[in-house]
């Protein structure tokens, strides 16, 4: 979660505020009235809006900029939000929100203008996973492989040890009143499946560690997944999400290995509840 100043927070919160879109590489900045709209988009391995298990998403930007002089394609760039100073027409409190890295992958010439499309890293990973490492392997090798192909760093923590807790936030303790921990999961990875794409074996990957992924603010590729809120906004402080009327409480999991074995973890009825369903020919019982 990005902690943002005490003042923009509040304009944030505010009724009144106005987001503008700034851009840079070594080369320059673009920002402000230049950028004359910008709108974002999402791949992912599927185009469920619903909580899932190991979905990898990527971002990418659709933009208008009134700029024909310089070259973007192929260039990339560092983008930010910033909140409107009223008073100065400027960035308030100098603190511009890293929004990710993006590569230009379009750029077409029209007028006064030019419109691009800026994609980060997973943008480009819909095409098929060749290993560029032995096989078999482990799945952290694996992981490291597919971000090197895409020119991505591998922004996740293979020691990280957090504790585990219920729907409550309390901590879970075993039968013995040990308290439980979970660990990154390494398992061999003894096998690619048939016309697997990079994008559906990260998604794999990531699910075998309860997690989805994706490429955040500063470029990196991480999984994560949902924590507790820092802060619960309303409709009037949101633009696009959607907020639920009731806490969203996951009662089972249904993972497909193949199309002799699915595997399935507490209540699997959905009319008890959320189940999550995703296939992950890695998965065992364990």
């Amino acid at each position: 979660m990005y902690k943002t100043g005490e003042l923009v927070a509040q304009r944030i919160e505010s009724y009144c505020r106005t987001w503008r879109l700034w851009i840079e590489n070594a080369e320059g900045v673009i920002s402000g009235d230049s950028i004359m709209s910008a709108d974002s988009s999402m791949q992912a391995t599927s185009l469920s809006d619903d909580i899932e298990l190991g979905a990898v998403c990527s971002q990418s930007w659709n933009m208008t900029i009134s700029d024909t002089e310089t070259a973007f394609l192929g260039k990339e760039y560092d983008t930010y939000l910033y909140l409107v100073d009223y008073e100065t027409n400027g960035i308030l409190a100098g603190e511009k929100i890293p929004m990710g890295r993006f590569t230009c992958v379009k750029s077409k010439k029209s007028g006064g203008s030019v419109q691009l499309t800026m994609a980060d890293g997973l943008y480009f990973s819909d095409k098929p996973y060749v290993p560029h490492i032995p096989m078999p392997n482990w799945n952290r090798s694996v992981e490291d492989d597919i971000c090197r192909q895409l020119g991505l760093q591998n922004g996740n923590d293979y020691t990280e040890v957090r504790l585990l807790r219920d729907k409550n936030g309390r901590r879970l303790i075993d039968k013995n009143g040990k308290v439980l921990y979970s660990k990154y999961f390494y398992f061999k990875v003894s096998s690619v499946p048939k016309d697997v794409t990079m994008r559906q074996m990260l998604s794999y990957l990531a699910s075998a560690q309860g997690e989805f992924g994706y490429v955040d603010r500063y470029g990196k590729y991480v999984r994560k997944w949902y924590g507790k809120p820092v802060k619960t906004l309303d409709n009037n402080t949101i633009d696009l999400p959607t907020l639920s009327e009731r806490q969203n409480a996951i009662v089972g999991i249904i993972c497909k290995v193949s199309d002799d074995v699915t595997l399935s973890l507490g209540v699997t009825d959905t009319t008890q509840g959320r189940v999550l369903e995703f296939e992950n020919p890695y998965m065992t019982e364990s």
